[in-house]
């Protein structure tokens, strides 16, 4: 009778009743060594850890996750499913597919979303976002010295602030930009022009075109926005390249 009690008790727990349907509640999830996350798997916070001297590596190409949370040098791969994502002290991510609530990247991490649907993504604390092909995200911000770098996807708006940056150089912005707090946006691409008044909110907007001649229109969202919003002509971007190149082949040799 008390074994019976207890299996009642533990399937209350996993279990939840709307109507005439059954739903399991989702459960935590840690991983110490390389795992996977597929289809059908639905977790409610996955803890990933490293186990030195090796990294541990865990592919999601599908199911669910609320909250991801990645410790020491751990590295997650992301194919899918939907997820809050932690990354910290070097970890890499890498988005291909699947709705994420919520991303932060922290301490020298590193996020690469390359598709799916992320909702809240934010660079903290020298970490590291990129964003690029067919991502699309709801917000993408930098704080406190966080950097982004977008040449793809699509976001509705972007943000930079507390000695953080964005390096804009291509995808689709449908908002607005927004800077202060010594936040800097560099905006690269070809025949740039910045304005001070007008665009969708009156404080002015950036245009011009991208690297691959797509035009675009960005609204800014404030007066201080303005004056950290820097346009960089593409080919100078090529010029640093070029001059770059005999240093780093000394450096190399």
């Amino acid at each position: 009778m008390k074994t019976k009690i207890i299996t009642i008790m533990s399937a209350a727990v996993i279990l939840c009743f709307t109507g005439s349907e059954i739903y399991a509640v989702p459960i935590d999830k840690i991983f110490t060594s390389d795992g996977v996350i597929i289809e059908g798997d639905e977790y409610a916070n996955v803890y990933i850890y490293d186990t030195p001297p090796d990294r541990t590596t865990v592919n999601m190409s599908g199911g669910s996750a609320y909250n991801i949370l990645t410790y020491d040098y751990s590295r997650l791969n992301v194919n899918g499913g939907t997820s809050e994502v932690y990354a910290r002290n070097e970890s890499t991510v890498n988005i291909g597919d699947g709705v994420v609530y919520t991303l932060d990247s922290y301490d020298f991490s590193m996020v690469n979303i390359f598709g799916g649907q992320t909702y809240h993504v934010t660079a903290y604390n020298t970490g590291t976002v990129n964003v690029l092909d067919n991502a699309t995200l709801g917000t993408l911000f930098a704080h406190n010295f966080g950097v982004v770098n977008m040449s793809g996807g699509k976001t509705s708006r972007i943000g930079a602030a507390e000695f953080s940056t964005v390096n804009l150089s291509g995808g689709l912005v449908t908002d607005d930009l927004a800077a202060g707090d010594s936040g800097i946006i560099n905006v690269y691409g070809y025949d740039l022009n910045k304005e001070s008044i007008g665009g969708k909110y009156n404080y002015g907007f950036v245009s011009g075109y991208w690297k691959d001649s797509t035009p675009f229109n960005i609204s800014l969202n404030s007066p201080d926005t303005y004056s950290r919003v820097m346009l960089i002509p593409e080919p100078s971007t090529l010029l640093l390249f070029l001059i770059s190149v005999p240093f780093l082949r000394r450096f190399i040799r």
